[in-house]
């Protein structure tokens, strides 16, 4: 699949040096986007977090059903896939999730905020408009992190462990005499991989897992040098 147009590696550079550079982070939950945000924030970006801005508008609905809030309590309300609430909060957290993205790119487009910006996507971006998706990547580098095989069969652990909010749109089935768990195994994966695919029509640059966790030690530095690499000269 051919990449979207990058900006050339002067352009970045440029972008980076007077405060205009805009990068948004995409890829599945516990992929690593929040983690490089808040890196890229103590090196003086600003951090748009969309999971804390949607919690924020979710907030007094939560606390009036008994939760305290955080991404945890997002994802009990949310619940799962099998439960009977899931369809309708499920079409409620994208709204959200679109009026989000909406104000983000307005303010974008507006250049509200001076500084260089990074905006840390939901993992259910690409579930959104694709207008949304696409302006997105016309105002920021989109930076795809990517998960490898084995990385993919941790996130399933790792969703049932500690989970998220997940959308699911129709990605979800119950065949006959499966319990709800073995549904969601051999749904995520699939889940999975219809995302990828989503995540990388979106993106100007790819970070494999492998790239992406050997740089977790050296930092910023690091993980902006890997972008430049791979970003066209001219």
């Amino acid at each position: 699949m051919n990449k979207l147009e990058a900006l050339t590696l002067a352009e970045f550079e440029n972008r980076l040096a007077t405060g205009k550079l805009r990068l948004s982070l995409v890829g599945m939950s516990n992929v690593g986007k929040t983690y490089w945000s808040r890196l890229l924030a103590r090196d003086g970006f600003t951090n748009i977090c969309c999971d804390d801005l949607i919690e924020q508008k979710l907030g007094h609905e939560l606390l009036e059903l008994g939760y305290v809030g955080g991404i945890a309590d997002m994802a009990k309300w949310l619940g799962q896939p099998y439960d009977e609430r899931f369809e309708a909060n499920q079409r409620r957290y994208l709204q959200l999730e679109t009026d989000t993205l909406r104000e983000i790119i307005a303010s974008l487009e507006n250049d509200d905020q001076s500084g260089n910006i990074v905006v840390d996507t939901t993992g259910s971006v690409v579930h959104t408009d694709p207008a949304i998706r696409r302006k997105l990547s016309e105002l920021t580098t989109v930076v795809y992190l990517e998960a490898s095989g084995e990385m993919r069969q941790e996130m399933f652990q790792l969703y049932i462990a500690e989970p998220k909010p997940v959308v699911w749109e129709d990605k979800f089935n119950i065949q006959a005499k499966e319990t709800n768990i073995e549904a969601l195994t051999r749904c995520y994966p699939e889940l999975l991989e219809y995302r990828s695919g989503l995540y990388e029509a979106m993106s100007h640059v790819t970070i494999p897992w492998e790239t992406s966790l050997a740089m977790t030690g050296a930092g910023v530095a690091a993980f902006l040098a890997y972008i430049k690499s791979v970003l066209p000269q001219q």
